[in-house]
């Protein structure tokens, strides 16, 4: 678990910057949304889908999605 907020914020950011790129490091994106977990989910609950949306543009790519349902505990 990632407690340290500027370590979360700094991970939100790359994952920000990154994904608007041609081409994306989609290893270090996806180890950022998994470091963040927690803090998305927490985001989810409260914001609109497009404030999520700009906040987490992960969102909108499948694959990370998808990537989440293979580390939460059900």
């Amino acid at each position: 678990m990632h407690d340290d907020p500027e370590d979360l914020n700094k991970n939100i950011d790359f994952m920000k910057s990154e994904l608007v790129n041609q081409n994306v490091d989609l290893d270090q994106v996806t180890s950022s949304w998994k470091i963040t977990f927690v803090q998305r989910r927490t985001f989810v609950r409260d914001h609109t889908t497009k404030e999520v949306l700009q906040e987490y543009p992960g969102y909108g790519y499948a694959l990370l999605v998808c990537s989440s349902l293979s580390f939460i505990r059900l």
